[in-house]
């Protein structure tokens, strides 16, 4: 059963490109992503998904977040183990499947 609810303002990135590219789970998840640096304060937790299913959660650490020149975002996180097992191995629901690769959902 699937009991992926969204419990707090969270981003949802997808991580199947650079995870094929052989990084990391928290690489993979922290680098280089084209978000609206007005709104990434509001949002206190990150989800890598891959395939549609959630694959790790992590949580920005406040004033991480840095731009390359390109315009691309990093930030620096710790794992969500508060969070954890609310979210890894569920699968995303059908209304929040887009081909965005960055996603702001909402309680």
């Amino acid at each position: 059963m699937n009991d992926f609810k969204v419990n707090e303002p969270l981003m949802l990135f997808e991580i199947g490109k650079a995870m094929s590219e052989g990084r990391h789970l928290k690489a993979a998840v922290e680098g280089w992503w084209k978000i609206d640096p007005e709104r990434v304060s509001d949002y206190r937790l990150v989800l890598g998904k891959r395939s549609w299913k959630i694959a790790c959660a992590f949580r920005p650490k406040q004033g991480s977040w840095r731009q390359r020149d390109d315009g691309r975002w990093f930030f620096d996180s710790d794992y969500a183990m508060d969070v954890w097992r609310d979210y890894v191995g569920k699968d995303v629901p059908i209304e929040y499947r887009t081909r965005s690769p960055v996603q702001y959902l909402e309680p």
